[in-house]
């Protein structure tokens, strides 16, 4: 089974009409090339064009973020003891600090496991 990569981005949107016909927006390769997807429908549609566009060409540096914040926290955190340790020089012992605790601990391990889905 081959599997196929997605256009290179970025990404672009652009109002089409055709012989005199509204066709809404057409989604592509920034500069040209075939059309990827297509919004026209009755609502929204630049706005849907728009959003589709900006979560493309972002994805990688959310990716990227993510991933760096991820990794400080890995480090920063081997073991859930290092979690409450670190946790409670920062919250210095409040009520929370124990929400947070595994807030933080649940946090960190989808983060690892979205990046791991998302780098696939």
């Amino acid at each position: 089974m081959t599997t196929s990569k997605h256009t290179p981005l970025p990404w672009e949107y652009k109002h089409q009409v055709a012989s005199g016909f509204d066709m809404g927006y057409r989604i592509r390769k920034q500069g040209g090339g075939y059309i990827m997807a297509s919004c026209d429908n009755e609502h929204a549609t630049e706005a849907n064009a728009a959003y589709i566009v900006k979560a493309a060409n972002t994805a990688h540096q959310l990716a990227d973020a993510l991933e760096a914040v991820l990794s400080l926290v890995q480090s920063k955190t081997r073991e859930n003891e290092d979690v409450k340790t670190l946790l409670s020089q920062v919250f210095a012992g409040t009520p929370d600090q124990i929400i947070m605790i595994g807030d933080f601990i649940t946090a960190r391990d989808e983060a690892a496991a979205v990046l791991a889905e998302w780098r696939k």
